[in-house]
This record gives structure tokens, sequence and C-alpha cells, in this order.
């Protein structure tokens, strides 16, 4: 039987899984509108009238989608009043994705303490602003998809927090994000929150390489992995070494930003800084709460030590070996 790292069989935290999910539609906690649009749009043949339509009955996700859609982030040169002018400025597909993360999100956020929301916002516009520029850097990564993919990466902290509100939200304070959260919520739930949304995301029956990218976006070394699924795996590593003072995440970031996206060092803080940026203004822009304004300075510090320590330990390997050759080539022969 395939089993997780922490012992607990994959079947079981399947079912676990399911149980939540299960869960959400029993009390109607469901983000019924964003369910909606993925169902129509499934259809490729699907009448743009009908999202509208759609996405109008809910207020507050109309709002929303305004406030997304007439940010920075798009840069209209004409701002849309409505949902109508919205799709047909971003076109379909931009507004279902942005229908899909932010009508899910603000669902599952409701009753969530202040601590979680802050700290999921937080996390998502940081992964989500790293995966986008990432997704630059390739030409087989959709930036659009690798937004939401940030966005929605770490979902299943907020259904853990919809049903163990207290129980969750000091899991949490207590434990790092990333691998040390989910041993522990294995332990409490029987299931992570990375497979937690990604079954959810194949419940509805979203797209392969989302699904795939939000379970192994915490992942070390995956066997195999999409592009996309590679790219969040960065920025979420990358985000680990940004929101957590002195995390070893940072060497894995720096390895995959040097080998999958071939950045150097000055490329690599240009990524983080430019990050920053985008986090703090769109937090104000969408009006996310995410508590104190995300810094990247102690990360950058970080990032150039292990560069220069890096650079210092080659010119030391480089100076040995001339050491020796120089050696060998002046000694004379040895008598035999």
């Amino acid at each position: 039987m395939t089993r997780t790292q922490e012992g607990t069989s994959v079947s079981d935290c399947t079912n676990a899984a399911e149980a939540l999910i299960n869960r959400l539609d029993r009390l109607h906690s469901a983000p019924q509108v964003a369910q909606q649009v993925v169902r129509l749009t499934k259809d490729p043949d699907f009448d743009v009238r009908d999202i509208v339509v759609c996405i109008q009955r809910d207020p507050a996700l109309t709002a929303r989608v305004l406030a997304v859609v007439n940010s920075s982030r798009y840069a209209l040169r004409n701002k849309a009043s409505n949902v109508k002018q919205a799709v047909n400025y971003l076109g379909p597909r931009t507004i279902r994705l942005i229908t899909l993360t932010f009508g899910l999100v603000d669902s599952l956020s409701n009753g969530v303490s202040a601590s979680v929301y802050q700290s999921y916002w937080r996390r998502a516009l940081t992964i989500a602003s790293l995966s986008s520029r990432l997704a630059e850097q390739r030409e087989d990564v959709d930036a659009d998809d690798a937004y939401t993919a940030g966005l929605l990466a770490d979902v299943g902290v907020l259904v853990f927090a919809q049903f163990h509100t207290d129980q969750y939200s000091a899991l949490e304070e207590s434990f790092t994000h990333g691998p040390e959260l989910i041993a522990a919520e294995l332990f409490e739930f029987g299931v992570g929150h990375s497979m937690l949304g990604a079954r959810l995301f194949e419940y509805w029956g979203v797209a392969d390489d989302l699904v795939e990218a939000i379970e192994g976006h915490h992942l070390d070394d995956p066997v195999s992995e999409s592009p996309l699924a590679l790219t969040v795996r960065t920025a979420s590593h990358l985000a680990d070494a940004i929101l957590t003072p002195q995390s070893e995440s940072v060497l894995t970031a720096k390895t995959l930003l040097s080998e999958e996206f071939d950045l150097d060092t000055d490329a690599f803080i240009d990524l983080v800084l430019n990050a920053e940026e985008t986090i703090n203004r769109e937090a104000t822009e969408f009006s996310l709460g995410i508590g104190e304004p995300v810094d990247t300075q102690n990360l950058v510090d970080q990032a150039q030590r292990l560069f220069a320590d890096a650079a210092f330990e080659s010119a030391m390997d480089i100076d040995t070996l001339t050491a020796t050759v120089d050696e060998f080539t002046t000694e004379p022969p040895t008598p035999w």
C-alpha cells in the first residue's frame, strides 16, 4: 500500500478529505457561484451571457471581480463598471479564473479566525505573484494559470478552518507552514491541506494540472510534475523563505530557480523585490487584510550570503585544484 511520509495511507487521506468535502456540501458552505461558473465553462460552446448573469447574482462577488479586473495587475485603459464589460475586456477565461479564485476563497473565509484569514492571503498573494513572474520565464506555463494556482494552493487551510476554527488557528500558530504543518494536520485530521485542496478541486472537475499543482506545492523532489506544478512548487518554497525567517526553503528555492528557471543572484533578488511590491499593492487594491506588509529584505540578505558563500567555496575549490596541478607539474619526478 502506498503511504505518505508520515505513515498515513493515501486511501485514508483521500477518505478524510472526502468526508470534509461532503460536509461542505451538506452545510451549503461551498461557493455556489464559483461551482456554477466551472460547470458552465466545461462546455466549449458556453454562452458568455450565462457567466455574466451567474456572477451578478452575488453582489459581493461582483464587487470583488470588478476590483480585481480594475487593479493595476491588468492595467486596463478604461475601467470596467460592470461584469459584462469585464468579460469583454479580459475574456471569459480570465473572468472564470478570477471568479473561481475569489468566489471560492471569499466563501470559505466566512467564520475563520482573523489570524488564519490574514495568514492565508499573505501567503496566497506571495505564491501567486511569484508564480506569475516565474511563468513569464517559461514558454510552457500561462501566467494567469500560475497566478490562480498560487492563490489557491493552500485553500485546504480554509476548509479545515471552517470546521475546526479554534483548533486549526492554534495548530497554524504552533507549526511552521509546510511539511511541519502538514504532519500536524495528518495527525489531527487524517489529511494535509495540500491533498485536501487538490481533492476539493478534483471533486469539482477542475483541470488536472491545477489539481496537480495544488497537491504537490509542498514537495521537495516529486517523481514527475507538469510545468505548472513545478512553477507553483518553486514559488511555494520561495514564499516559505520570504515569510519564515531563516527558513531552509531558501536552499531548495535557490536550486530550483537556478536549475529550472536559469535565474542568477541578481535575477533572484529582482524577482523577490518586485514580488514584494506587487503583493502589498494587490493586498490594498483587493481590500485584503494581510497584517503587516510583506518585507523581503531578510531573504535578500540571506540569499546574498548564500550566493557569496557558494562563490567563495567554488573559488576555494578552484584554488585547491590549481595548487595541486602546479605542485604536480613543478615538482621533479621521484627517482625510482
